[in-house]
């Protein structure tokens, strides 16, 4: 069965929405409602490609739970410097996330470590063409061109460092089984 990128959104923003409605009344007041965001403006990917990635999300989060709810996006390019590239890109990635996580210590402490786990809809444009050089030999390991997506699921492990009352500093790694990827990024409490 093959899902378009709007459906994939839109069925994890109604579950996201569905998740925090059936919760009780009293525990909704004893939580936070906070949006987040994280950009990186690429580097060398494989050495031969660039990637430019962004995230911004809303969550809910109780004394140690929170529910995530974000879009990340990344676009690849080749490298221009390098003729003889590995790596051929020219697209990128829509990726829609909802994830679950546990957060370690008091409300309240001013660093706070976490680790979780979430389902995505991998939602490839454009064309994106990996290889590697094994013994003198070109492997393909990944060649998409056009559109088409993927579900898939990721682990999570982070810290937050509370800047001010409302405000975060949060470090975070996922790894997506074949790559994991570090974020660094502002978190706003509502």
């Amino acid at each position: 069965m093959k899902f378009s990128r709007r459906k994939m959104f839109v069925m994890l923003s109604f579950s996201f929405s569905v998740w925090l409605s059936i919760l009780d009344a009293q525990a909704q007041k004893n939580s936070d409602h906070y949006i987040f965001g994280s950009a990186n403006l690429g580097d060398a990917l494989f050495g031969t490609a660039g990637v430019t990635n962004f995230r911004i999300g809303y969550g809910h989060a109780w004394e140690n739970l929170a529910l995530e709810g974000q879009v990340q996006g990344q676009i690849f390019y080749t490298n221009p410097i390098w003729a003889d590239a590995d790596v051929a890109a020219n697209g990128g990635l829509v990726i829609p996330s909802l994830s679950i996580k546990y957060i370690f210590g008091q409300k309240g402490n001013r660093v706070r470590f976490n680790l979780g786990a979430g389902i995505d809809y991998i939602a490839i444009t454009g064309g994106i063409d990996i290889k590697a050089d094994f013994f003198d030999t070109d492997i393909e390991l990944f060649n998409e061109q056009g559109s088409s997506g993927v579900p898939w699921g990721h682990l999570m492990t982070g810290i937050d460092f509370a800047l001010t009352d409302t405000t975060d500093l949060y470090l975070e790694a996922r790894t997506y089984l074949f790559f994991t990827e570090g974020n660094m990024g502002l978190r706003y409490r509502f």
